[in-house]
């Protein structure tokens, strides 16, 4: 999994650091099983996730909201992904390691003493929990596409391109 921030992005040395810290979360999570790498370009293949401020974005200027994650997902297996930030001072904090949980599959969570929580509070996490990084690891025991009751096993996902647009307050 490859992290590919915008030029803005690139060039904000808060930003950078933030998005180091969050792939090194979401790659130590995870058991280096799935390792994300951040990249100054697109490479010519791999999965991309691509990184951008974009305050004007349609979600973005309803207000109150600090980013969003767009997976492309083909036969329940990520694609690409985009993640957009509605500010820079978003894109400075660990809510770049929240949108990548997204990237892995990850909804929100329940628990605000957890990274995934719903909503941006000042006792948020900065990286993934015991709880988190076990989900992670059962994710990877499953076939893509695999939803929960998690009732057959040896269903295949649909080989339709589907989106998922998941907010974040």
């Amino acid at each position: 999994m490859v992290v590919v921030p915008s030029a803005q992005l690139l060039a904000d040395a808060a930003s950078m650091e933030a998005h180091t810290q969050a792939v090194a979360a979401v790659t130590a999570a995870a058991g280096g099983a799935v390792t994300y790498a951040l990249a100054p370009s697109r490479p010519s293949s791999g999965v991309v996730v691509t990184t951008r401020v974009d305050a004007q974005d349609d979600t973005c200027v309803k207000g109150g909201i600090r980013g969003l994650t767009r997976n492309s997902l083909q036969g329940g297996e990520l694609v690409s992904s985009e993640i957009i930030f509605c500010s820079l001072n978003v894109a400075r904090s660990a809510t770049i390691a929240h949108e990548l949980g997204h990237t892995f599959g990850l909804r929100h969570s329940p628990d605000d003493s957890e990274l995934m929580y719903f909503q941006f509070g000042s006792r948020r996490a900065t990286t993934f929990g015991t709880r988190e990084s076990l989900l992670m690891h059962l994710m990877l025991d499953r076939p893509a596409g695999n939803r929960f009751p998690d009732n057959d096993r040896t269903a295949t996902a649909s080989a339709a391109r589907t989106e998922e647009l998941t907010i974040c307050r």
